[in-house]
């Protein structure tokens, strides 16, 4: 529902927030000859051969379309690299909050806040508190994120304290936020596979590695992302492990990607 169907006033009496999908998609999957039959066998129209110089069905049903690594570094300038890194170009995403006479309206903010934080936000702006580890007698996954709604209404500055680590991880690419410091790895044939570490203030757009001049800080939050493997039982993917190798597997398995 549209704010302009809001009856009664409940246009002014509703939170709406906004977020983007995580970074730009480099890959030209069906230019690779292991995804040519999936394509051929699920979309009429794949890519820029497929139209013949007639973009009309583009977007359409039927029609797979992308764009390519250079374009998808484009689309995530100033930030590195794209979809499924953990560089910013892979993870940094707008957000925007829209609440009458809660949220002030134009203000911006540079506070770094992270998916999980949606969930404690809702519920502190319903009024409810989180469950806990269980819910009907069911137990549950307890909630780990932090509310963002105090730096939303302009009562504070920062979504998490400046000691806070949040780890992340994804198909082997991984990363760990700390203060204004955040240690980044991307694994081959992505990346190096060598942890980096960035000061997203000062350097938001990854340019200069201070893990070399920062090793204590380095290896401390070596430590917080190995803390946080144990407790979220990720499992580290092989030496060999190609992510886009295993969306061929997946997408031979169930007909989808």
């Amino acid at each position: 529902m549209g704010l302009s169907q809001c009856h009664s006033g409940q246009a002014d009496n509703t939170l709406v927030i906004f977020h983007s999908d995580n970074g730009a998609d480099p890959n030209l999957l069906p230019e690779q000859p292991s995804f040519v039959p999936w394509y051929q066998q699920h979309y009429p129209y794949t890519y820029q051969q497929d139209y013949d110089g007639n973009y009309d069905p583009m977007g359409q049903k039927g029609s797979y379309s992308d764009y390519g690594a250079g374009w998808a570094a484009a689309a995530n300038t100033p930030t590195s690299y794209y979809k499924t890194f953990s560089s910013e170009g892979g993870l940094r995403v707008p957000f925007i909050a829209h609440l009458p006479g809660k949220v002030p309206a134009g203000r911006t903010t540079t506070s770094f806040a992270f998916v999980k934080d949606i969930v404690p936000t809702l519920l502190e702006v319903a009024g409810v508190a989180p469950p806990g580890d269980s819910f009907e007698g069911r137990s549950i996954h307890p909630i780990t994120g932090n509310s963002m709604w105090p730096v939303l209404t302009g009562q504070a500055s920062e979504v998490h304290p400046g000691s806070q680590t949040i780890g992340y991880e994804l198909a082997g690419s991984s990363a760990v936020f700390k203060g204004k410091h955040k240690l980044v790895r991307n694994l081959p044939p992505k990346g190096t596979g060598a942890w980096e570490l960035y000061d997203m203030v000062a350097d938001p757009s990854e340019m200069h590695n201070l893990a070399g001049e920062m090793k204590a800080l380095t290896s401390e939050l070596e430590a917080a992302y190995k803390a946080y493997v144990v407790a979220n039982n990720v499992i580290e993917v092989p030496d060999d492990y190609d992510p886009l190798k295993q969306v061929i597997k997946n997408a031979a398995r169930g007909g989808a990607h």
